[in-house]
């Protein structure tokens, strides 16, 4: 659950939330070859600026701990380093596409049942850390079992007792409400338009809105 990190926001108290995922959560962009480009606005620096207008509080710090290719073997073995060294109030996990389909990073797909189990470690970590956490599942895309992965993602919530907002199908849902193309969304077919990386962060905006 993420109630102690919600009453910080509406009292107005200092709040720092790091985003924890893949490339999805470091913002590649489509199409390109350099493996450190990064579109201008991220998900959780558009996040970091429509929590503090809708909350006014000021003092919501979001931290981008995006890393390109990464699966939840890493994610795991990363956790520390990358997020309870941070000290935050709430960690906003996101992990499955390279899960899914293998990764330059981690190589060939995990099973499902290797994605569920590095899920729940990492959960696990933070919740031993008095770490907040909000799951996701991962963005649609074109990738087979795709939405099975999300299922499981939705299902290790569950048995936690976490919030999870499904992205997959959330997504797919808002694309279609504003009257978009999914080929004009993901581009190369997973990686968000450079522009659209705004419909994470409009998703969770309305999460947040309905944890408050």
């Amino acid at each position: 659950m993420i109630d102690n990190t919600m009453i910080k926001i509406k009292n107005k108290e200092t709040v720092k939330i790091v985003c924890y995922g893949d490339s999805i959560t470091y913002g590649y962009p489509c199409y390109t070859r350099d493996r450190v480009s990064q579109v201008g606005l991220p998900y959780p620096e558009l996040l970091q600026s429509q929590l503090r207008f809708h909350f006014e509080n000021s003092n919501i710090t979001i931290k981008n701990e995006g890393n390109i290719g990464w699966q939840s073997y890493q994610a795991y073995k990363n956790v520390g380093e990358k997020v309870i060294a941070e000290q935050p109030d709430l960690c906003i996990m996101m992990f499955g596409i390279n899960d899914c389909k293998g990764s330059f990073q981690g190589g060939f797909p995990l099973s499902k049942r290797n994605y569920k189990k590095y899920l729940n470690r990492c959960i696990n970590i933070l919740h031993s850390n008095n770490i907040d956490i909000l799951l996701l599942t991962p963005t649609p895309a074109y990738i087979p079992r795709l939405s099975k992965f999300a299922s499981i993602a939705i299902e290790v919530a569950s048995a936690h007792n976490l919030h999870c907002v499904d992205m997959y199908h959330d997504i797919l849902n808002l694309i279609q409400d504003r009257n978009e193309k999914y080929r004009d969304v993901f581009l190369d077919g997973v990686h968000f338009r450079d522009d659209a990386y705004r419909y994470i962060s409009d998703t969770l905006l309305e999460a947040f809105i309905k944890f408050s």
